[in-house]
């Protein structure tokens, strides 16, 4: 890029892109200035339009403009840089997602349990019921006496 100061020397005859970024302009803006003879203008070897830009082309600064370009610039490096940090971080969090998702998705059949018919892990499959104690027991036999009374009569007699 260059810059409106005396010791750097602007090219003699440039594309209206790169005329375009040296005035800080569109390429649309540049074509204007051709069609009303603002900026002078010829075709290449190749056929493309080339302008000629002089130092009075160029846009003059002035010193509160100057800070401001300054101020601007500084805000983007403090922008570029905290963009980064959060992308690394952001990169960070994403891997330790995935481990911990890998880790969760190892342990979900030791979370299921057993299936159905088989025996829970460390323990071996019996035929024989578990004996009750407590409530629960309590439970039971109130609900197998029942079924018992419905169909067979009481409990403890023989038909």
């Amino acid at each position: 890029m260059f810059s409106n100061t005396s010791h750097n020397r602007l090219p003699d005859w440039l594309s209206v892109k790169d005329a375009a970024e040296i005035l800080n302009m569109t390429e649309a803006g540049i074509r204007k200035r051709i069609e009303r003879g603002k900026i002078e203008h010829r075709k290449d070897e190749q056929g493309r339009t080339v302008v000629y830009i002089t130092e009075e082309d160029l846009p003059v600064l002035d010193a509160g403009q100057l800070d401001l370009v300054d101020e601007l610039r500084s805000r983007v490096r403090y922008l570029e840089r905290t963009l980064e940090d959060e992308r690394r971080t952001r990169t960070e969090e994403r891997q330790r997602h995935d481990t911990l998702m890998a880790q969760l998705m190892q342990r979900i059949p030791q979370i299921e349990g057993p299936r159905e018919g088989e025996a829970p892990a460390g323990r071996e499959a019996t035929e024989e019921p578990q004996e009750r104690s407590g409530p629960a027991a309590q439970f039971h036999e109130n609900v197998e006496g029942t079924h018992s009374k419905r169909h067979y009569g009481r409990p403890g007699q023989d038909k």
